[in-house]
């Protein structure tokens, strides 16, 4: 015969195949102390021989707010590379470069999830890229009028 002590209720069970049933639906855990009348003593059910506990399932907590819980989320800001790669090759290099260099800095901002960080660095690359493109054209129509200019190509 063994008895359960549970929240201050003493619960009877004849054998070991009762106890593997309530161990079974869950109410008797492996750290529930039961009273052994054979031996007269008290022993944790994980103890007792002939009883199997399903491994218990871990609930899951959701950690406390921190800094690095931040990062995770993501956030899309245009990082403007790719009119800043057509401004470098093809119009003013000098100006595309520094374009390119500010839109390489906005993924990672935006990941670390300094969010206005990211976007003041997608709106340099833009505003480069754009110095870029203009100057370009400028330099294309000043060379288009100095040969023009020039009598044309002979």
């Amino acid at each position: 015969m063994y008895i359960v002590h549970v929240n201050g209720t003493d619960y009877p069970a004849p054998d070991i195949a009762t106890l593997q049933m309530w161990a079974n639906e869950g109410r008797l855990l492996p750290e529930t102390l039961v009273w052994v009348e054979q031996d007269q003593v008290h022993r944790k059910a994980s103890e007792l021989g002939g009883i199997y506990f399903k491994p218990q399932q871990q609930s899951y907590v959701a950690p406390p707010y921190s800094r690095t819980a931040q990062y995770t989320r993501s956030v899309s800001v245009p990082n403007n590379l790719v009119l800043a790669i057509f401004s470098t090759i093809c119009c003013c290099m000098p100006f595309g470069v520094v374009a390119i260099v500010y839109s390489a800095q906005v993924d990672g901002l935006a990941s670390r999830g300094e969010v206005a960080r990211a976007q003041e660095s997608a709106d340099k690359a833009k505003t480069w890229a754009t110095a870029s493109i203009v100057c370009g054209g400028i330099i294309s129509l000043l060379y288009f009028f100095a040969i023009v200019a020039s009598g044309g190509a002979r």
